[in-house]
């Protein structure tokens, strides 16, 4: 069959990119007191005096919602005001070397070569590009795993640019988003010129704002009529339990797909309950799809061994892995092998690992997951599906 028999005679969507998560609305729903902050942080920029701030929050609290619409209404003033100012988003997740983020930022100036250039070297270029003028305003997304992998030295280099390169006529401002408290990933040095007060805190979404961003988004993205209120009210509970924006957006995505894809003129509260068998917050298929499969035997005996309790120690995971690794038919890898297997998972933010107290004496490393939204059996489950 062609595939235009698959696609839909009908749509309820009249401006699809609406729900994209890189959109960002004029207007921002119950955020008015982050947004002045966050401006206020920012105004010494207007006169040339970078600024470096941190803006935490929990999943889907519009942590980088609110870091765009800045950028780009920032952008705006400062232009009209004489200065120009450019805002670069790099997500760290992604891009978990301090080369890479360099990269990502040099290619949004121009192309610029991905091998054979030192990080000085690309700070160099960096600088050649401010010194037209331009006041560089780097946004790093997720930063805690740039910091885990590979420390804070670019932190370092480009909160100190602007005393290294006192004479360019632009400078670099740095905004890190994390869901996690940053500040003890980063070096003293470069801490120092992160002050107190510049920190922007974002709390997770009450329900009845879930609704409302909700309510805005169907506004923006489907025609008239086509989104039922109790559908709106179903994906605000669901969504809402956690606060979560992001979720609630893709419940709404996947809700008008689906009724797209059964012919019908209205996103009802059965495609509201089927999106949400179709996905769960904070899997993250890509991290777990770089893993290799020893990686998901070990991320799969941890949550086994989770199932009914916030900690477990390396031992009983190590045993359990051995375990797993049998059942897949596999020679079980080393204690060695084990040890760079946990640290790798605890980088990718999918456990925490960490140095306690033992039951009897001496110190042992405990470990939870990081992946809190998620069930264990449903974790297991997504794991195990990988596998097949």
């Amino acid at each position: 069959m062609p595939i235009e028999d698959f696609l839909p005679s009908r749509s309820v969507f009249q401006d699809y990119d609406k729900l994209s998560f890189d959109y960002v609305p004029e207007e921002l729903v119950e955020r008015k007191d982050a947004q002045q902050r966050l401006t206020t942080l920012f105004v010494p920029l207007l006169n040339g005096r970078p600024q470096n701030v941190i803006i935490t929050g929990p999943i889907g609290s519009g942590k980088t919602a609110l870091a765009r619409w800045f950028c780009r209404e920032f952008t705006e003033s400062a232009q009209n005001r004489g200065r120009a100012v450019r805002h670069v988003l790099v997500n760290c997740r992604r891009r978990r070397s301090p080369s890479a983020v360099m990269l990502a930022v040099l290619n949004d100036f121009a192309f610029f070569p991905d091998r054979g250039f030192s990080l000085s070297e690309m700070l160099d270029s960096l600088e050649k590009h401010l010194d037209k003028g331009v006041d560089l305003i780097l946004i790093l997304d997720e930063a805690d795993y740039m910091l885990r992998k590979s420390g804070s030295e670019l932190i370092y280099l480009l909160t100190r640019f602007h005393d290294e390169n006192k004479d360019s006529k632009g400078s670099v401002s740095l905004i890190l988003i994390s869901q996690q408290q940053v500040q003890n990933m980063v070096e003293p040095a470069a801490l120092s010129t992160f002050k107190r007060g510049n920190q922007v805190r974002l709390e997770s979404y009450p329900r009845d704002i879930i609704a409302t961003i909700v309510d805005q988004r169907v506004d923006l993205a489907f025609f008239p009529g086509t989104v039922t209120a109790d559908s709106v009210d179903l994906i605000a509970d669901i969504a809402g339990e956690k606060g979560d924006a992001r979720y609630a957006i893709e419940l709404l995505e996947k809700s008008g797909l689906l009724t797209d894809e059964k012919g019908a003129e209205q996103v009802s509260v059965e495609q509201v309950r089927a999106a949400k068998a179709m996905i769960y917050p904070v899997f993250d298929e890509q991290t777990v799809g770089a893993l290799d499969r020893h990686q998901r035997f070990l991320l799969i005996a941890a949550a086994r061994m989770l199932k009914d309790s916030a900690y477990t120690t390396t031992g009983d995971v190590e045993k359990e892995y051995q375990a797993v690794a049998e059942e897949y038919g596999e020679e079980p890898r080393g204690h060695t092998q084990l040890w760079k297997y946990l640290k790798d998972l605890d980088s990718l933010g999918l456990i925490e690992a960490k140095v306690g107290q033992g039951e009897t004496k001496g110190r042992t490393t405990v470990i939870r997951l990081s992946i809190q939204d998620m069930p264990s059996d449903v974790l297991i489950d997504r794991l195990t599906g990988t596998l097949s």
